[in-house]
């Protein structure tokens, strides 16, 4: 019911976030709009948007060119950063880099200090990640007049060619600036951008001077402290609210994020998008990603599904998609998803880590070999293609190739508890079983709650004919998983190897209560309760056995033996000759009564009914005749011959009626003694 009313809500909200949109006047400006500067501003050549791929661009840290620097307007940076990001980022013909991650690789990139970045270190990351494009702001605080200049640039990395605007405004208005020099360049971009791109650049989406500040001011407190991220997330939240500033939702939904509250983030997304309206994929793409990580898998997919419904799908969405199908574990779709997103992006990490896994779960060695070999020359550093080799090499019987490639990955994963299994197990088959031990020591360590492990490390012990070690191995463990029936035959077999048959004898008991008919368990059981002396419970074991044993002969003589004993103790309820009631204890075939039931009683049901159809049809005929005829005698042979028939014909239909009562009861009544 919860997902019904779930999607219901989401649909009706985007329509009603649409409608709003649609016919809504814009947002009204100040009646003091900024100044433009005289001029044509910088041509720059056509930019190609093609299909679900937006141009991607860095937006470089806003640097303060003022005079001197006054410490007080120091929340202005990050704000025109923030600003720039959601701006750029939120139509689909734009795709802003991830600030995150560009801080990952630029130092300093989120500190907004006064400290300026070359632009040089922005291009060596544009080049590097194949970003084209790069976006410039430098802006001047002239505080007598409370006034602020800016100067944007939308630079090409291949030909430097740019699209420039410049503003100036007061300090309260920064918002109004900012957005004249945004369309100003947006437009010098060729093709024309789309009428909702258009509406967009005109939204108001900050609200006062207040707004703007907590937002610059957030972002810096935030990159100091992390413990920070929830608190200002709260604030944006509220303001967003109060002033209905989608900037400070916007930023407010990144910060919920990065503390990890990603359900709040996917909320206040999801509403920024019925507020703004429905023609923005990048912000259902972000608000997917968030659900994902709260692990709301069905709420990310409906946000997908809506943004196909309405033909925004873009690559970032395809990827979200399939990453969700993944977490679903719809292996199929995610596959389909995959290499769509590959025919875009053919190096990109997910892809090619999933469908090396998809290939070898399927048994497409060949193809995971091949998906590998894509993969180690992008990502040489990283384990897991030589993970998914390994996989792919044990499927096609290449032990030693196996063996390599696993060795390899845990140099660069040693705490990948994955390769470590399949090295032991390969290491097994070979007969190394002191290697194979190594690796579930290391196993045992990563993952003290795997009973398998210690299972298979006690297996391991037992072909070494270490039983001691193999029994305190499963000893770790005993006291933990005590009702665990696997762990009391695991640990019933090892004491009984190592001679402790008392121990043995309770904890086989105990699996047999709990677990279903285990022929060596019942065998051993048997032994046991023999060495005792306790013929009638060792005679029992062998009995429950002796259906499970193929070696016939040898479960014909455990029996006799034992009943050997029982009569030479004398006169004993289970000491009769041997095997006199032994055919009795394996399983007989039964006569099919139910069957017979059935096919007795349809049969019967059809006979009845179509003798006594019949009959009546022969009733009808002589009762014709009867009122036609005026010979006396024949209308009194005819009256007898209807009367005969009619017993004959109830006859018949009662039987009929009786059989299919039969019928339909055998389909739907149980009848113990029918089993």
């Amino acid at each position: 019911m919860l997902r019904v009313i779930n999607r219901g809500f989401l649909l009706w909200s985007c329509l009603a976030g649409f409608i709003l949109w649609a016919f809504a006047p814009v947002f009204a400006q100040d009646d003091e709009a900024p100044e433009a500067p005289p001029g044509p501003a910088a041509p720059i050549s056509t930019i190609e948007f093609s299909g679900n791929t937006p141009v991607s661009l860095v937006v470089a840290r806003p640097t303060d060119n003022s005079k001197s620097y006054d410490v007080d307007n120091s929340w202005i940076s990050a704000f025109c950063h923030e600003f720039l990001l959601f701006r750029f980022g939120a139509i689909g013909r734009f795709k802003a880099e991830d600030p995150d991650s560009v801080g990952l690789q630029i130092r300093k990139y989120n500190s907004y200090s006064n400290e300026s970045l070359p632009k040089q270190t922005y291009i060596s990351y544009a080049k590097k990640m194949n970003v084209p494009y790069i976006l410039y702001l430098e802006f001047a605080i002239d505080n007598a007049v409370k006034k602020i200049h800016f100067n944007l640039s939308l630079e090409s990395i291949e030909n430097r060619e740019k699209a420039f605007a410049s503003a100036s405004c007061d300090v309260e208005k920064i918002d109004k600036g900012l957005d004249l020099c945004v369309r100003e360049v947006i437009n010098l971009c060729t093709p024309a951008p789309e009428s909702y791109t258009l509406k967009f650049l005109k939204t108001k989406i900050v609200g006062s001077l207040k707004s703007a500040k907590l937002i610059g001011a957030s972002r810096i407190a935030a990159y100091k402290s992390d413990k920070k991220h929830l608190k200002f997330a709260e604030d944006l939240k509220k303001i967003s609210t109060q002033e209905q500033s989608f900037l400070a939702q916007y930023v407010g939904a990144r910060e919920f994020a990065k503390a990890g509250q990603y359900e709040n983030a996917a909320l206040l997304l999801k509403d920024l998008i019925f507020n703004l309206g429905p023609c923005y994929p990048h912000l259902y793409a972000l608000t997917a990603k968030n659900f994902r990580m709260a692990k709301k898998y069905e709420d990310a997919l409906q946000m997908v599904k809506v943004c196909e419904g309405l033909n925004l799908q873009t690559n970032d969405l395809i990827l979200e998609k399939a990453i969700v199908l993944e977490a679903r574990d719809e292996w199929n779709e995610a596959e389909s998803a995959y290499r769509e997103v590959l025919t875009f992006d053919p190096n990109n990490y997910n892809a090619l880590i999933f469908l090396m896994r998809k290939s070898n779960r399927d048994k497409r060695a060949d193809e995971a070999l091949q998906l590998a070999a894509v993969f180690e020359r992008q990502y040489p550093e990283d384990g897991r293609q030589r993970l998914e080799k390994g996989k792919a090499f044990m499927t096609l019987n290449q032990r030693k190739n196996a063996r390599s490639s696993l060795n390899r990955a845990l140099a660069l994963m040693p705490d990948n508890g994955e390769a470590h299994l399949l090295l032991a197990e390969l290491l097994m088959q070979e007969g190394d079983f002191n290697g194979a031990l190594s690796h579930y020591a290391k196993l045992m360590k990563l993952t003290p709650d795997n009973v398998d492990v210690y299972i298979k490390a006690a297996h391991a012990y037992t072909l070494q004919a270490n039983p001691g070690a193999a029994l305190e191995t499963l000893q770790k463990i005993a006291a933990r998983y005590y009702d665990n029936p696997v762990v009391q035959r695991e640990v019933g077999l090892a004491e009984f190897q190592t001679g402790d048959t008392a121990k043995a004898k309770r904890d086989l008991s105990r699996y047999l209560q709990n677990g279903a008919p285990d022929l060596k368990v019942l065998v051993i059981l048997g032994r046991i309760h023999s060495d005792l002396g306790e013929y009638e419970e060792a005679l029992e074991m062998f009995e429950k056995a002796y259906p499970l044993d193929n070696n016939e002969p040898a479960a014909r003589q455990r029996i006799e033996a034992v009943k050997a004993k029982l009569l030479a103790l004398g006169p004993s309820r289970k000491a009769k000759s041997p095997f006199e009631d032994m055919e009795l204890k394996k399983p007989k075939k039964k006569f099919p009564v139910e069957l017979t039931v059935k096919i007795a009683s349809g049969g019967l049901a059809a006979i009845g009914f179509v003798g006594g159809y019949l009959i009546n049809q022969e009733i009808n005929k002589e009762e014709l005749e009867y009122h036609a005829t005026h010979n006396t005698p024949r209308a009194n042979e005819l009256g007898d011959l209807m009367r005969k028939n009619e017993k004959l014909r109830n006859a018949l239909y009662l039987i009929g009626f009786g059989s299919g009562a039969l019928f339909g009861v055998s389909f739907f009544v149980p009848i113990p003694w029918w089993k």
